[in-house]
């Protein structure tokens, strides 16, 4: 429903339905992902599907709007989507329970393939060798949208809806060789 809101409050309403039928024609036509033939595997479906719309929306804003409001606007509908993906992917989780539960943890980002490893028991790295989502969007000449995922990662895990904070110096979405997320609780372990 935010989507929408979102949509409507940015086109007005003629506008918004403008936008959504640009996007029902393209489906129609197969896209974005038509020409790249079938997925390959359970993991390049979920892709494909978290980020196929996305990249529909973002052409049908970019021929209606300047590229650099298309992007705020999908800036701020990944920001929402991205969020409620991970509230509902990433438990609530304690010091002692987050080394026990990175593998796991890891494992429900289906875009992305990688090593963990528990540093300590407030600390463990996620070191992403490939991303599902770079490789589709360049595909598709939607590059662009790949730092707005890095963005979502970034804004939950600041502290404030987890107790866990997330830093990364390099991501495959910017040139980077890998994405080195280092997750790190802020919990106070002394506490009972």
């Amino acid at each position: 429903m935010h989507a929408l809101s979102v949509l409507r409050r940015s086109r007005g309403f003629f506008g918004m339905l403008a936008v959504l039928g640009d996007v029902a024609m393209q489906k129609l036509h197969r896209e974005p992902f038509g020409a790249l033939g079938k997925p390959v595997d359970e993991r390049d479906v979920l892709s494909r599907r978290q980020v196929g719309d996305l990249v529909l929306l973002d052409r049908a804003l970019q021929r209606r709007m300047p590229g650099s409001d298309a992007l705020a606007l999908s800036r701020e509908l990944v920001q929402f989507g991205g969020v409620i993906f991970l509230e509902g992917v990433v438990p609530r989780l304690g010091v002692g329970e987050l080394g026990a539960k990175a593998a796991q943890l890891v494992s429900e980002f289906f875009n992305a393939e990688g090593e963990s490893e528990l540093r300590d028991e407030k600390t463990f790295t996620f070191n992403v060798s490939r991303c599902r989502f770079v490789d589709l969007l360049s595909q598709v000449n939607a590059s662009h949208l790949v730092p707005l995922f890095c963005e979502v990662d970034g804004s939950f895990f600041d502290g404030k809806r987890r107790p866990i904070l997330l830093s990364r110096k390099s991501t495959l979405a910017t040139g980077g060789s890998h994405c080195d997320f280092v997750f790190h609780s802020t919990e106070d372990s002394s506490k009972p």
